[in-house]
């Protein structure tokens, strides 16, 4: 008897197999049909709110004016970034892969719609490690600040952003180091490198560089800012109005009267 149910378990995993090696096997998409329905309506419902509600965030920033700033101009640059990423590269990028599995994509659409993900996608992380930057450097030096604060230097920043994420992705698919491709069992479309080339530099570079340095920049914001506010309200207690009116008291007592009131609040905005 166990040689019996050894033999019908072997011939299950055989038929198993050849069902679905069989070019008569029920596609992937029509088998699961009604679960990638399901992912596709709720991936779109939230694509959909994304679509509505982040345009009115680069429209109120202008409508603000922070593009009078250097730092405006950086903020503004990173939250249009991100709204061309939630609004339209997202959300064509898993529109392409549910099509995909009706066999309807084509992978020079695969190839396209990559590139242009994956260039917005580094270009907008290290944007925001610029940006963090452009901030830490305003909190700790003044003059370089104003050195970092033209329209060169923005303008630099900007480019800079953008050159790293188009060179760093161009080789992935002008075959150069691998290619995109549509991959079965889902045919959605990924990154096929090549045999013993470097192309781990593109997580490196638009990954694992920017995304760790943006975390320790805003830690050290953080800090910054605490540390300021501790010594801001240690200066509030030292020039308290009892403690200034000792001081005033004291001289007047040296200067026959004559005082000059103290000035409070310097040490907050010293700190901003």
């Amino acid at each position: 008897m166990a040689s019996t149910g050894s033999a019908s378990e072997n011939i299950s995993h055989t038929v198993t197999i050849k069902s679905f090696s069989s070019p008569t096997a029920i596609p992937w998409w029509i088998a699961h049909g009604d679960n990638l329905f399901n992912w596709a309506v709720v991936s779109f419902v939230f694509y959909l709110i994304s679509a509505i509600i982040f345009p009115f965030l680069p429209l109120v920033l202008i409508l603000l004016k922070v593009y009078t700033r250097a730092s405006g101009i950086l903020i503004l640059h990173l939250v249009l970034l991100e709204a061309i990423l939630a609004v339209v590269l997202v959300p064509l990028q898993m529109m392409g892969n549910y099509v995909a599995q009706y066999n309807i994509f084509k992978p020079i659409d695969c190839v396209h719609i990559k590139f242009i993900f994956q260039v917005f996608m580094q270009t907008a992380n290290w944007s925001q490690l610029f940006l963090g930057s452009n901030r830490l450097i305003a909190a700790t030096s003044r003059q370089m600040y104003a050195r970092c604060s033209t329209t060169t230097a923005v303008v630099a920043t900007i480019g800079i952003s953008w050159l790293i994420g188009i060179v760093d992705t161009v080789p992935t698919v002008l075959n150069i180091e691998g290619n995109y491709v549509v991959a079965p069992p889902w045919n959605n479309c990924i990154f096929q490198p090549k045999p013993l080339t470097p192309w781990i530099h593109y997580l490196i570079v638009g990954i694992y560089i920017p995304l760790p340095l943006t975390v320790a920049v805003y830690i050290s914001l953080m800090v910054r800012f605490w540390m300021s506010r501790q010594s801001a309200i240690g200066a509030v207690e030292v020039n308290s109005p009892s403690a200034a009116l000792e001081a005033s008291r004291k001289r007047r007592l040296r200067t026959g009267g004559c005082c000059v009131p103290p000035r409070y609040g310097i040490a907050y905005a010293t700190a901003l």
